[in-house]
């Protein structure tokens, strides 16, 4: 009767290990996850900056482009009513 009675707390401690080992495990790829994540949202936080920063650049550069396209056409028109004068 010992023998069985040692046998069930041996079952029971190797059971009880073995859910500390898991919740261990467990805590720990947690924490890797909630490392993970903030590196994503920290990318994620750069990638729009980035997209902002190339849309206000395009924004500028279109606006450039077509100030000299007035510029240009401006002075195609004077340069007209000139030879036509």
């Amino acid at each position: 009767q010992q023998t069985t009675q040692q046998t069930a707390q041996n079952a029971e401690r190797a059971a009880a290990s073995q859910r500390a080992n898991v919740q261990t495990e467990s805590r720990e790829e947690i924490r890797e996850l909630q490392t993970d994540e903030r590196e994503l949202a920290r990318e994620l936080q750069q990638t729009q900056q980035d997209l902002r920063q190339q849309r206000v650049r395009a924004q500028q550069a279109q606006s450039s482009a077509s100030r000299s396209t007035t510029s240009s056409a401006a002075a195609i028109g004077t340069n007209i009513n000139i030879l036509a004068g």
